[in-house]
Parts: structure tokens; sequence; C-alpha cells
């Protein structure tokens, strides 16, 4: 008989375990299984909580873009019926004498808007009103430690946070139609004036505030929002609700006026021309 001959086999000596011992492999599986099982969930958690952060964002950012909106048509509407109802100016009103009500630059509404600014103060950290409100967050380099509880404090850190919180807080104000006056305005125990008392001074508050109002003025005319910004008897108040590209760019160095090209470059440097009215040691506060 003829035989073919194969490879050896070969065998492999397995022991069966008893029931005893395979409980136990199984009992010292499971604490990496469940460890497994706890980083996926953990990481699970991280992502569904990160992509509810930017969603979270995302929608903050198109209600406050919506309600921006809104207002800059509100504005365009009621310019015919009143934009004749002020002089020119070639100043700032610093001394805001004017009833804002009037105002064809800002939009009718019956909620406390025209105190929006002291939301601003509130996000950068003021534990004391400053006023003007404007001329104040937009002078700010870290030198105002009187308006911070008088301690030092994080100059880039309070920038960080006026932009992070500033397009929720216009959207809660331009949709509260008077329901709350807190969402529009915050109500500080003290307040600190800067000091105009003399023509140097009241010079450097104008400037300041002028930075501003020109590129307000170069934004809602070159979009159509108002034919001529000269009407407006707030700027800075206006540019807060209708403009705030602008201001934010006027706060911080880092915000992109144009928003990446999508409005004119003419209203880019804010933050810069404000460094230039700084000159001197002309800013002091009156506090009460």
């Amino acid at each position: 008989q003829t035989c073919c001959k194969g490879l050896p086999s070969a065998r492999v000596s397995r022991r069966t375990m008893s029931p005893e011992e395979l409980d136990d492999e199984m009992e010292a599986l499971q604490p990496a299984r469940a460890n497994r099982g706890r980083v996926i969930i953990a990481g699970a958690a991280l992502l569904s909580s990160a992509l509810f952060a930017i969603n979270n964002k995302q929608d903050i950012q198109a209600r406050a873009r919506h309600n921006v909106e809104m207002a800059r048509k509100a504005v365009r509407e009621q310019q015919d019926a009143t934009k004749d109802l002020y002089v020119p100016t070639t100043e700032a009103d610093t001394a805001h004498s004017s009833d804002p009500s009037l105002d064809p630059c800002l939009p009718t509404s019956s909620a406390p808007i025209t105190k929006f600014p002291s939301l601003i103060q509130l996000a950068a950290g003021y534990t004391v009103s400053g006023v003007p409100y404007g001329g104040v967050l937009f002078s700010d380099r870290g030198q105002y430690a009187e308006l911070h509880g008088g301690t030092d404090y994080d100059l880039q850190g309070m920038r960080t946070d006026v932009i992070a919180k500033y397009d929720e807080l216009l959207a809660n104000c331009l949709t509260s139609h008077g329901r709350s006056n807190d969402v529009c305005e915050h109500v500080f125990e003290a307040q600190c004036e800067l000091d105009r008392s003399d023509d140097a001074k009241k010079g450097q508050v104008a400037c300041v505030e002028d930075c501003v109002n020109s590129r307000f003025a170069q934004f809602v005319e070159s979009e159509g929002i108002v034919e001529d910004a000269s009407t407006c008897a707030y700027p800075v108040l206006s540019g807060f609700l209708l403009a705030p590209n602008v201001i934010k760019s006027c706060i911080d160095p880092a915000y992109d006026a144009t928003e990446g090209g999508k409005h004119a470059p003419s209203i880019a440097g804010c933050y810069d021309c404000v460094t230039t009215c700084l000159a001197g040691d002309h800013f002091s506060f009156i506090c009460s």
C-alpha cells in the first residue's frame, strides 16, 4: 500500500479550565472592559459638549445678526420721517443733551436700548460705571483700576470677554420689547465720569469718540442703513446697536471690522485711531 507522507501533525496540548478558573479569568477582564467603555462614553460626552458649544455659539451669532438686521431695517424706514430733526455737528455729542428717543439713527423700541453699553461694561468686568460708556471702553488700555475695584486687571482677558458675550447680550436686548429692563441695562452702584473740565480734556474725549463716529458713518452710509450719518444724535450709541463689528474693533485690535472683507476697508483702524488720542496725561475720573 502506497502512502503519501505529509507534514507531521502538530498537536497543541490544551488544558481544559475548570469553571472556577474561567470565573477568575472573566473577572480579571472586567476592569479593562469597563475602562474601555468609560473612555468611549467620556469621549462621546466631550465631543457632544463641544458640538453643543459650537452650535450654541452659532445660534447666538445668527440670532444677533438677525436682530441687528431688523434694527437696521427699522432705522432705514424711519429715516425719512425724522432725519431733519437734527442739525449736523462737527463735534461728538459728549454731553448727550438731546432726546435719544428722537434720534433717527436709533431703532424705536420700548426697551431701554440707550443703556445697552452698560452691559458691555459689565462684560468687561467693570464694578463701577464709566461715563461716557463708549469713550471709557474704547480708551481702556489697562489703566482704569478704579473701574475694576481698584485692582489690576487682565486687559486681553477683558477684551476676550467682551467679544465673547457681545452678541448674546445684544440679541437679548433687541428682542426684549421692554419686558425686562435688566436685559438692556445694568445699574451700577457707583459712577466715574471722565473729567472734561477744560478744553484739553474735552478735546481728548471728543477725539476718541470721533474715531468711532467717523467709522460708524462710513459703515452705515456704505451699507445703505443711513443716508446721512451727520443727522445721528448719538452715533456712538447707534454704533453699539447697528454696527457691532465697528464697536468690537474699537475695543479689541484683533477684531476685523470688515469681517473678512464683507464691509468697506475704510472702517478698519479704530483701535489705533483711539490710541493716537491718548497722548498726554489728560484722562482722569470724577467718581461719585
